[in-house]
């Protein structure tokens, strides 16, 4: 299987399988949501992923409902693995699999082999 090395556009569906607000505010985190899926659509590291949910809960605590945050913790904690075939999967944006990869790796690497080719090719222009 050939791994994707670009970046789909951003695509966001609010909170995903859990409702964007409660019944008097119906998008009362959504705001929240959206944020953490751009999180999730670039994708990144473990430590990275916990810093993304970990604003969610924040966010969602912020806008004064607690114990929602606590249950959508636990919820993207464990349903948000890179290795699930899911379309709200940490790193969704990219082709699947792509578990635990930090972004601006990638682009250093992509950056660094485009500079390796660039020496090798002068390099032979000039022996």
């Amino acid at each position: 299987m050939v791994m994707g090395k670009e970046i789909k556009p951003f695509t966001t569906d609010g909170c995903s399988s859990f409702p964007d607000g409660n019944i008097e505010q119906q998008s009362l985190w959504v705001n929240c949501c959206i944020r953490h899926d751009l999180a999730y659509w670039k994708g990144g590291t473990y430590e990275e992923k916990l810093q993304a949910d970990k604003s969610l809960e924040s966010c969602v605590t912020e806008v004064g409902e607690p114990e929602i945050a606590a249950i959508m913790l636990a919820g993207v904690r464990v349903g948000g693995s890179p290795f699930f075939p899911t379309s709200y999967r940490w790193g969704y944006g990219w082709s699947y699999p792509r578990g635990y990869k930090s972004f601006l790796l990638l682009i250093t690497i992509c950056n660094l082999g485009v500079m390796v080719g660039l020496t090798r090719e002068v390099t032979n222009r000039y022996q």
